[in-house]
């Protein structure tokens, strides 16, 4: 039976039931169990308060170990919570924002798959091939049992990028190409170990597919560019903190089997050293039976067909780099660390297998085999479609949680400085003096503090915030290097007398040099885009 296109209602009335199945058990107030999600809340109530504060962009969040601060936003995606940010300045609550943020990466990144197929396949493939990219294992995985917020944004992006170079390709008008750069800043901005992943994929495959590949190089260089006041710091100053110091997960324990890769049972607990992990890293059986009928048809029929050979030699190379086997690789690509756990590897088989998906429809023009693989996926994936329970709290159950909200949200301490142990109770004073004098008129907010000591003798004064790059000390109106208390803490000395003190969290050079680079990277795109619109 063949294909033909089908009409405009029936597939969007075809999306909104696949997508509202997908989604409906994080519908409603409140917010559940999950690996993450608490993490992520917590960080967003710290990100609000900075907003609100006027801070842009948010690196420090002040109340996090125990008040003593953190530069987590440093060094995790700041995407998300930006766009978190604006759904909560609508009234929403922190966790109803959190899951608005991952439901519409969900919807978005189907129409994102489904448009950029649409422009190589017909509209039965492009869709079979959108619904592969929503329905797989790994996206599930993501959205109910680690709540990994960076990831769910991150699928949004890899779709789009090829859609809009594939618009460059059909219609040479520079506004795709400014376009495709500014979507791989966002990749970069959404979840920065995704990019490490993404980014060469999408690169290998656009100098497959497209002729323009001087342009492709320039349009990484501009969204590293755009992207630059983020993650040039984050390599720059993690030197400060445990994170560059040792990985937040060691990979070597986290390789997945072959038989978990091909079929593990769902679950919604950790990964774990050996193989029996509580949670499952299968590719999917409907993906699995995708990439059987490609390689059968590329070794008895298409056999020239060069692209979708390359597409899928990277998913062999994927599949490997997930397996012990490989444990040689990494230890050579020392990058490769930064992945932390190689089942990640699993969100490049989600975008490959979905394009052969609908590469597939195409080729075989069968409405057969749309039905049999469409109602595959669906079956398939029937079980991953919800939280571990149905129980929900409100913000205030975890606001209230002090350990909690007033943590690290980092389980490994990445974004402690280092050496340094984790608080386990709040300072009695923001300020504190070693000997005798007062502290007084005391003015704190988010990245500023201002007092007036009077100290009877000589002493060390200690500002309860950790230490990390950026924050100056003036007093009376003079910097003063500030030093690095055994605990981590701002701590400098003073003679008796009386002081006007000033603590101030400012950008450092790298900083604004970074900055700098992005702002310029984004008036050089805004200019490529709206001079052609």
């Amino acid at each position: 039976m063949k294909t033909k296109n089908f009409q405009p209602w029936l597939l969007m009335a075809g999306f909104l039931a696949i997508f509202f199945w997908a989604v409906k058990n994080l519908l409603g107030p409140g917010f559940f169990q999950n690996h993450d999600g608490a993490f992520h809340l917590i960080r967003l109530w710290q990100f609000d308060k900075a907003v609100r504060a006027g801070i842009f962009p948010v690196r420090w969040l002040a109340d996090l170990n125990m008040n003593n601060g953190s530069p987590v936003l440093n060094f995790f995606y700041p995407l998300p919570y930006y766009l978190a940010e604006l759904v909560h300045l609508l009234g929403f609550s922190l966790g109803s924002s959190l899951k608005l943020v991952v439901i519409l990466s969900l919807g978005l990144s189907w129409w994102a798959m489904f448009f950029w197929l649409k422009e190589r396949f017909n509209s039965l493939a492009a869709f079979l091939g959108a619904v592969f990219y929503l329905y797989a294992p790994y996206r599930f995985l993501t959205a109910y049992v680690s709540f990994n917020l960076g990831e769910a944004v991150a699928f949004v992006f890899p779709p789009l990028v090829l859609w809009s170079w594939a618009k460059l390709d059909k219609t040479n008008k520079p506004k795709y190409f400014g376009l495709s750069a500014l979507l791989l800043g966002l990749l970069v901005l959404s979840h920065n170990i995704f990019a490490v992943i993404f980014l060469p994929i999408i690169f290998i495959w656009l100098l497959v597919i497209s002729k323009k590949r001087f342009l492709a190089l320039l349009s990484f260089i501009l969204a590293l560019g755009l992207s630059a006041y983020f993650w040039l710091p984050a390599l720059g100053e993690k030197k400060y903190v445990n994170l560059g110091h040792q990985p937040a997960a060691p990979y070597q324990v986290h390789f997945p089997t072959m038989k978990q890769l091909l079929y593990s049972p769902w679950g919604y607990g950790y990964s774990l050293a050996g193989p029996d992990d509580g949670m499952s890293f299968q590719i999917g059986l409907a993906h699995l039976m995708v990439l059987m009928l490609v390689l059968a048809g590329l070794i008895f029929k298409w056999k020239k067909d060069r692209e979708i050979w390359i597409i899928v030699g990277i998913f062999i190379l994927s599949f490997f780099l997930m397996l012990e086997q490989s444990v040689f690789v990494w230890q050579k690509l020392v990058f490769l660390a930064q992945l932390q756990y190689p089942w990640r590897l699993l969100s490049a088989s989600v975008l490959i297998v979905s394009f052969l998906a609908g590469w597939l429809i195409n080729k075989t023009n069968s409405r057969t085999l749309f039905i049999i693989l469409l109602a595959l996926v669906l079956v398939a994936n029937r079980n991953h479609l919800r939280p571990v329970d149905q129980i929900r709290h409100p913000d205030a159950f975890y606001l209230e949680n002090q350990a909690l909200a007033y943590g690290s949200t980092d389980i490994s301490l990445e974004t402690l400085p280092v050496g340094v142990l984790k608080p386990t109770g709040f300072p009695d004073h923001k300020i504190e003096l070693s000997g005798k004098g007062i502290v007084v008129n005391q003015l704190l907010d988010r990245q500023h503090y201002l007092a007036e000591l009077h100290l009877e003798e000589k002493q060390k004064v200690t500002i309860h915030t950790f230490y990390f790059p950026g924050w100056q000390v003036f007093i009376d109106d003079q910097s003063v290097k500030p030093d690095q208390s055994t605990t981590g803490l701002i701590e400098f000395e003073l003679f008796s007398g009386d002081y006007h003190l000033g603590v101030v969290f400012k950008n450092t050079l790298l900083r604004n040099m970074a900055n700098g680079i992005s702002l310029f990277s984004l008036l050089v795109l805004a200019s490529i885009i709206l001079k052609q619109v």
